[in-house]
């Protein structure tokens, strides 16, 4: 469940679940807002590491009309002008929760996801983790893995003078997600800094474990 920081007002209803698709990772997101409206997205992760091979979404009226839709796929041909190409651990504006604990794979300690923000620009995330604490979520105590996270505007704004890039790298503020330290890896908590918008909290309500069939 998501709620404004401020006001503590629900925002949204997540529902969320992982699936195995050939070695790799299918997530899916189920939302509903408080208006009715539903989303579906899922994202299909490479077999390795953060990045995502497809994402796509649906958006769905009070009365079950489609209103929205959006599909992505990292391939080369997305950068539409001159440039570097894009990394290929590429992530859709629509960040999977999962690429942030994948950003650690091999006992690292700091890594950054690349997140394409335009046909010719990549949005880095600087995330690195700060160390394992007891969280109470869904009515039970679990041990908590926290990752801090923090867009690196500055590399995104590079065209710009350098003192602009660090007036705006200085206003952007950190989030903090905290992941449970064991597998699955559920997400349980988000405390979100947004910026030109009130901060949000996100955090796990409950959980099932399906049975290996």
């Amino acid at each position: 469940m998501q709620k404004a920081g401020d006001s503590g007002k629900e925002l949204v209803h997540y529902q969320q679940w992982q699936e195995n698709l050939d070695g790799r990772t299918l997530l899916i997101q189920a939302l509903e807002y408080p208006a009715n409206q539903r989303t579906i997205a899922w994202w299909l992760m490479q077999p390795t590491g953060p990045g995502c091979d497809a994402f796509g979404s649906r958006t769905y009226n009070g009365k079950g009309d489609e209103i929205g839709s959006s599909t992505w796929r990292n391939d080369p041909g997305q950068r539409l002008s001159e440039g570097p190409d894009f990394p290929p651990d590429l992530l859709p504006g629509w960040v999977p929760p999962l690429a942030f604990i994948r950003a650690f794979d091999g006992g690292k300690t700091e890594g950054t996801l690349h997140v394409q923000a335009n046909s010719s620009g990549v949005l880095d995330l600087d995330v690195w983790t700060d160390g394992e604490v007891d969280l109470v979520v869904a009515g039970k105590t679990l041990r908590a893995t926290r990752i801090e996270m923090r867009p690196n505007v500055g590399g995104f704004l590079s065209s710009l003078p350098g003192f602009i890039r660090k007036i705006a790298q200085s206003l952007v503020r950190v989030s903090t997600f905290y992941f449970e330290a064991k597998p699955p890896y559920r997400l349980l908590k988000i405390d979100a800094a947004n910026v030109g918008a009130s901060d949000t909290k996100t955090e796990l309500v409950r959980f099932h474990t399906a049975e290996a069939k």
